[in-house]
Parts: structure tokens; C-alpha cells; sequence
């Protein structure tokens, strides 16, 4: 008994495998953190591809809605109807209970720029992928601003009727103010997109 349990062969062949499923446990570590490494690198470039068309669809509303709902080009679909959207650009909301845009339904209205938007069109991104852009008007607050083309605040255009100013009042300029809600999302992966919520004074 005494010569069975002092018999230390096989303790190198334990240690070899001891060892063994160390470095094995190092090896698959390094090779996880690079998987990983590389699939969120590559996450974080179709992520920023979507910022950056969510970014360019907010200065394209921008546009859209400083040009009164009018963008020239062929690559622009608008997909509300006309009625709906002058009011948008020129009526007040209102409270969240009655509104001021009689001609527009609730999902025209709802606060996901996805949902019936006032404009969509497509951005090209890397690699030939497409990114769908949604924008939505969801609040106006009217102003005093110039919205025909003409000069405002009784100058009559720096002469006219009345070379001077005297007795006119210039009333203090209150402008437009719109929100604009914008959705830029990658149309075979829609867990890829981003919003933004734009605040637009005219």
C-alpha cells in the first residue's frame, strides 16, 4: 500500500494537462475579446452610418420647412397630403386634446416620424447599404414671421407712401417655432436607426 501511494508517476502527464487547459483558457479568452472587438467595431460603424443620415435628414428638413414644405429634385417623396401639412407650417397645434390642424389625422400628428411622415426619402451609406429618412412636423408654434416674401415692420419697403418712419410701429419679431421629429433607419435591419428631435425657429 505504502509503495502505491509514494509511486509518483503520472503526476507530470496531470501538471502537462493542468497546464494545457490553462493556456487553452488564455487562447479562447484573446480569441473572444477579438470577436467581440471586431463585431462591435463594426456595430459602431452601421450605428454611425445611421447618425450620420439622421444628421442629414434633419438639416433637409430644415430646408423643407423654410421652404414652406417644397424641396426641388426628384429624389424626394412626400407622402402626406397638402391641406394637412399648410397647416402644419401655419396653424398653431393647440393642446393635446383639441388641435388647430383639423385636416390631419392622429397618426399625421403621433410624435413617430415613421407614421405618415410630411417627408421620406433615401440616403446612400457605405458599402451600398440605403438608409430610409423619416421627418415629421408633431408641434408649431405660430409667429409674426414673414411668411409671403414681403418686408415686415411698416418700412414699406424703405420708401413708398412715406420716406419716413415717423408714426409706424415695428412690432417685436415672435417667430415660428417647430419641432420636427426625424428617423433615419437601416431598411434591412431596423434595430440600425436613430432620432433625433429637431427644435426650428423661423
Amino acid at each position: 500500500m505504502k509503495k502505491i501511494l509514494k509511486n509518483e508517476q503520472g503526476m507530470a502527464l496531470v501538471i502537462v494537462m493542468l497546464l494545457s487547459l490553462i493556456g487553452l483558457m488564455i487562447v479562447s479568452s484573446l480569441l473572444f475579446m477579438i470577436t467581440m472587438g471586431t463585431r462591435t467595431s463594426g456595430q459602431h460603424r452601421f450605428f454611425r452610418s445611421a447618425d450620420d443620415a439622421g444628421l442629414g435628414g434633419s438639416e433637409i428638413s430644415v430646408e423643407f420647412v423654410k421652404n414652406l414644405g417644397y424641396l426641388p429634385g426628384a429624389w424626394t417623396t412626400l407622402t402626406v397630403n397638402s391641406t394637412c401639412l399648410q397647416q402644419k407650417l401655419t396653424l398653431s397645434r393647440g393642446d393635446w386634446t383639441t388641435t388647430n390642424w383639423t385636416n390631419c389625422n392622429t397618426n399625421e400628428m403621433s410624435l413617430d416620424a415613421a407614421t405618415n411622415p410630411d417627408l421620406f426619402f433615401t440616403l446612400p451609406g457605405p458599402a451600398g447599404k440605403v438608409f430610409n429618412v423619416s421627418s415629421k412636423i408633431v408641434d408649431t408654434v405660430a409667429g409674426n414671421s414673414d411668411r409671403s416674401g414681403l418686408i415686415m415692420g411698416g418700412n414699406l419697403s424703405l420708401g413708398g407712401v412715406d420716406n419716413s418712419n415717423t408714426g409706424l410701429v415695428n412690432p417685436p419679431h415672435h417667430p415660428y417655432v417647430y419641432r420636427i421629429e426625424v428617423q433615419a433607419e437601416d431598411p434591412t435591419n431596423t434595430f440600425v436607426r436613430t432620432r433625433y428631435s429637431v427644435l426650428y425657429a423661423y
